[in-house]
């Protein structure tokens, strides 16, 4: 066990002036492997610091409301101890951080995983229990990103915190937990992003809130606007959830499910408003070239004004033929290269459904596509 204030280790090379005069530049002389499988801790904010061009965690590694820095690369800088950022000179794409164990910042702690490839089957944990300190988790890498069936990535608190999950040029994939829940406030964001975004089997997204929803991105920005990155293709399994409502007052939150290329969402979407009170929020569901949708997200509120759901294809057909027997299987993503795609379809079932409730909702509302619901006169 290693308890300490602070804790910095790395196979790659750093010169001894260099370190004195605080310069943290590392260079990899080789080959080299960072394994913990016992307990590291660091207590007052303090900050622990794995450097390798690969790091493997099957123990806990703990900083009690600090920073948790993971970084595996070639060549890269510190830029200090007290609030460590990193900025790569070189990474290759076989640089990877697994974690099967506990990467645990609570108490307003930030966690900072970097690598060509990250893979987690465990707990990833930036809670908090103060309202003014939030949590934040980055998850980057140059490839992909797993987050398996077992993984448990999150950032709550009274209010939710911030959760990113990042593959620059390759696939996001989550089939386990990822939450920014806000249990006395609003809920925190969670972006998951990359050139693919899939939710697969059980995934679980959760940005709500007790007095208002939280943000969800996946695969982009409202209408792929923005600085985020875009997504060419999401894919949202049948069992999968997603949701950013207000739990108990005040209004949901907001769901976006973007691909430049074509998006197959048949999870279960929702941005409801408050038990109490409060008015639906906003959900996003667009493919550019081609989109398919089974289930029409929830935006309603019990008492207040249903929300807004948004479509944004090129085309859109609304289908009595959908591939039912379909759902639920990943299929291989094929660009369209400019013509229209079979995928640009929604269920009518789906879309007469959700009409249907909103007109008969309390109070009688009409919906009116990309507007809110408004009552009847």
């Amino acid at each position: 066990m290693v308890d300490t204030a602070g804790f910095l280790a790395s196979t790659l090379n750093i010169g001894n002036d260099d370190f004195l005069r605080g310069n943290y530049l590392f260079v990899n002389p080789g080959p080299g492997k960072i394994e913990n499988y016992g307990v590291i801790h660091v207590t007052n904010g303090g900050s622990v610091v794995l450097i390798s061009p690969n790091i493997e965690n099957s123990g806990l590694i703990q900083s009690d409301g600090g920073h948790l820095v993971l970084a595996a690369g070639e060549k890269l800088t510190l830029t200090s101890m007290d609030a460590p950022q990193v900025r790569f000179e070189i990474q290759a794409p076989e640089d990877k951080v697994l974690n099967i164990g506990q990467l645990m910042a609570n108490g307003g702690g930030s966690i900072d995983v970097f690598a060509g490839a990250i893979r987690s089957s465990g707990a990833i944990s930036a809670d908090s229990v103060e309202v003014d300190k939030s949590g934040r988790i980055h998850l980057v890498a140059q490839g992909d990103v797993t987050l398996e069936a077992a993984s448990q990535t999150h950032a709550n608190g009274p209010a939710g915190g911030s959760v990113l999950v990042q593959s620059q040029g390759g696939t996001t994939l989550v089939s386990g937990t990822v939450e920014a829940k806000g249990s006395d406030g609003v809920g925190g964001t969670v972006e998951l992003l990359g050139r693919n975004v899939g939710l697969i089997d059980q995934a679980a997204v959760n940005a709500s809130g007790k007095t208002g929803g939280g943000t969800v991105h996946i695969g982009g920005d409202q209408e792929g606007g923005g600085t985020t990155q875009r997504a060419e293709f999401v894919y949202i399994g049948q069992d999968a959830q997603v949701h950013a409502d207000a739990l108990d007052t005040g209004n949901g939150g907001t769901v976006i499910a973007y691909a430049d290329d074509t998006a197959r969402i048949y999870g279960h979407l929702s941005a409801r408003g408050g038990a109490v009170s409060g008015n639906g929020g906003f959900v996003e569901t667009s493919g550019k070239k081609g989109f398919e949708l089974l289930n029409a997200p929830d935006t309603g509120a019990s008492h207040g004004l249903g929300g807004m759901w948004l479509i944004d294809p090129d085309d859109l057909t609304v289908s009595t033929r959908m591939p039912i027997s379909a759902i639920g299987v990943l299929r291989q993503p094929v660009p369209n290269r400019g013509r229209r795609s079979e995928y640009q379809r929604i269920d009518h079932r789906q879309l007469a459904v959700q009409l249907w409730r909103r007109r008969n909702a309390a109070g009688r509302r009409q919906h009116h596509l990309g507007g809110p619901f408004e009552p009847v006169a």
